[in-house]
């Protein structure tokens, strides 16, 4: 042919076939179930979360654990434990280096989200050095996130 018609080995009345949708197979179906019933357990078991979910506050304390020298200063590593039901953000941290009840240096050090049953590391620096003195740290508060 010579007309610069296309040679479609195809009857003529098969086009509009094509355009019908297939209905979904087997495994169309398995692959939505199984998406639908994720979806159904990942609600269920946020809303479980939320009902038992004891009420309270966060319960924060917190351990030195490394001190070592920094430069011109000193460094104290320390791990910050959460013991409560609730999440705390925007935890300060507050050290004290104390010599016979007088404090001799003091540093502050921010965690930024503290999860319940979860454990922290930061770190303080301070100007003085800590060894033979008493290091004592503490939680000043923190937000609700």
């Amino acid at each position: 042919m010579t007309d610069g018609s296309r040679n479609n080995s195809r009857p003529r009345g098969d086009a509009a076939d094509d355009d019908a949708p297939t209905p979904p197979g087997p495994w169309e179906w398995a692959i939505g179930a199984i998406g639908a019933a994720l979806l159904v357990a990942t609600v269920v078991w946020l809303l479980v979360q939320a009902i038992t979910t004891p009420a309270g506050v966060p319960a924060i304390r917190v351990q030195p654990t490394v001190v070592a020298a920094a430069g011109e200063g000193w460094v104290v590593t320390f791990e910050a434990w959460n013991d409560g039901p609730r999440t705390a953000s925007a935890v300060e941290i507050e050290g004290v280096i104390t010599n016979g009840g007088a404090v001799v240096s003091r540093g502050r050090s921010r965690l930024d989200y503290l999860p319940p049953g979860s454990v922290r590391k930061g770190a303080i620096l301070f100007d003085r050095d800590p060894h033979g003195l008493r290091v004592e740290m503490r939680a000043l508060g923190y937000a609700d996130p």
